[in-house]
């Protein structure tokens, strides 16, 4: 027992990105393999998404500081707006932020309700644009 919990520090060093791979893999192949023009393709998007993450932080770090946030508040904030209320709430639990479990859930719940609604109103603006 004790030379495996000397194993355990290198076992998560070793199986975090190790997972990441897996995850990685199975939506690429979820995809349906490589596109016609090569992984290039997804350069555009990949772009797009560090544009978006890096903006979201930004926002997050410079609003909270306004704010008065705690650096807790600020990140499950950040993962109810990016992963949803059910990982906000588990982000809580699991770091000892009992008390923001339940803000995560009605943030990232309302989240959710906001997005829906404008998502539908984006649609019906783009099909009268048509």
């Amino acid at each position: 027992a004790r030379s495996a919990a000397r194993l355990c520090p290198s076992g998560e060093a070793l199986g975090w990105p190790l997972l990441y791979v897996y995850f990685a893999s199975a939506g690429f192949a979820a995809g349906g393999g490589a596109p016609p023009g090569g992984l290039a393709t997804y350069g555009p998007l990949l772009l797009f998404g560090a544009v978006l993450y890096g903006t979201h932080f930004v926002v997050l770090l410079v609003g909270g500081r306004i704010a008065g946030l705690r650096r807790s508040e600020l990140m499950i904030a950040s993962s109810a707006n990016i992963g949803g209320p059910a990982t906000a709430s588990s982000l809580a639990l699991a770091k000892g932020y009992p008390e923001l479990s339940r803000p995560g859930l009605l943030v990232g719940t309302l989240g959710n309700a906001i997005g829906t609604a404008l998502g539908l109103l984006a649609y019906q603006v783009m099909r009268l644009m048509q």
